[in-house]
């Protein structure tokens, strides 16, 4: 489960909250710029990460990867839990941003070790851990950015390039939805990210992603046995998410809300790591984190611009097509569970 907490830490531990952060504790001076210029070079070394492949994986490597992440994380520490956010630290953004540099290479180094799928209880834990994780965020708005360390550290006592037994009856269950489960990831980080935008200095909404997080690890452990058929279920329910807070945007405040769409997000994830087009397994989880992170930027710009929160309903035409011809395919479903 580990393995799993390592790889998702980046996208739901520290970028989500680095962002928050950012939108909270205005910021001033060169700082903005150190901020916008890390963001970017993080995207740039997720695109090398990917196309250097398994060259860069290797025990040595993410060993040290991790140990590096988890000192800088400590020596992050002692600022952000004194200072609360210091908004004019250049120190503090370079060292944040470090961070973040060294969170994404553990994540997609970590996914890396091994293709086949594992046990069928852990990306199901590794959600509702991470659910867990962000209720620190209760006590002071940066925590789960330091907690990213904690992850990476606890990569170290388990250690690494340890495989897990696959299960052939789960693994490459063949259906071919890997877009549909990408664009789902998307629309997840819009609608859960929305609510944290909304809600601002009100921690109200930091309870409601945890309660996403939680039901993300239900719907994976549920859709196990199925993941194909959840995935369209998961489509639906997502289309009359958006709907409805497209209608009544109070619905985006409602617990249900953040139960459906945490739903969807733990369908979408299942079915990536279980699918058989390319790369599945950690891999495949670890490619999300780039939908999951554009949804994220989606909810602040709507945040930003409200008028033009009533367009939202332009984000269901990508789904038409992605469902045009699935509905009525039989997919083959895995036949058998183990572990």
């Amino acid at each position: 489960m580990i393995r799993y907490l390592i790889v998702l830490q980046f996208p739901f531990l520290f970028f989500f909250s680095l962002l928050v952060c950012l939108n909270v504790f205005w910021v001033s001076g060169p700082v903005p710029l150190i901020y916008g210029t890390g963001l970017l070079v993080l995207a740039l070394l997720g695109s090398l990460l990917h196309h250097m492949g398994r060259r860069s994986a290797s025990r040595p490597v993410t060993l040290s990867v991790l140990l590096l992440g988890a000192c800088v994380a400590a020596w992050v520490y002692r600022p952000l839990h004194l200072g609360a956010w210091e908004t004019n630290s250049i120190g503090q953004a370079l060292g944040v941003m470090a961070l973040g540099a060294l969170c994404l290479m553990a994540s997609s180094l970590t996914s890396r070790e091994s293709t086949a799928p594992g046990r069928s209880h852990h990306l199901p834990l590794a959600l509702a851990g991470l659910g867990i994780l962000w209720l620190a965020a209760l006590d002071y708005m940066s925590a789960p950015l330091l907690l990213s360390g904690l992850v990476l550290a606890l990569g170290i006592a388990r250690g690494t390039g340890h495989s897990e037994p696959s299960n052939n009856t789960l693994a490459h269950h063949g259906a071919r939805l890997g877009g549909l489960a990408r664009y789902l990831v998307f629309l997840a980080g819009v609608s859960l990210a929305a609510v944290a935008f909304d809600f601002r200095r009100d921690p109200t909404w930091i309870v409601y992603l945890a309660l996403a997080l939680v039901c993300a690890g239900v719907a994976a452990a549920a859709s196990t046995r199925a993941p194909a058929r959840a995935l369209l279920a998961a489509a639906l329910l997502q289309c009359l998410l958006l709907i409805a807070s497209s209608l009544v945007p109070a619905v985006l405040l409602h617990p249900a809300h953040s139960i459906a769409g945490g739903l969807v997000l733990g369908s979408a994830l299942r079915s990536l790591e279980w699918r058989g087009d390319e790369s599945p397994g950690l891999g495949a989880l670890a490619g999300s984190s780039l939908y999951w992170a554009l949804g994220i930027l989606t909810a602040i710009g709507f945040a930003q611009h409200l008028p033009a929160w009533q367009w939202r309903l332009v984000l269901l035409l990508p789904i038409i097509p992605l469902l045009w011809g699935r509905l009525g395919a039989r997919e083959p479903e895995p036949a058998n569970c183990a572990g």
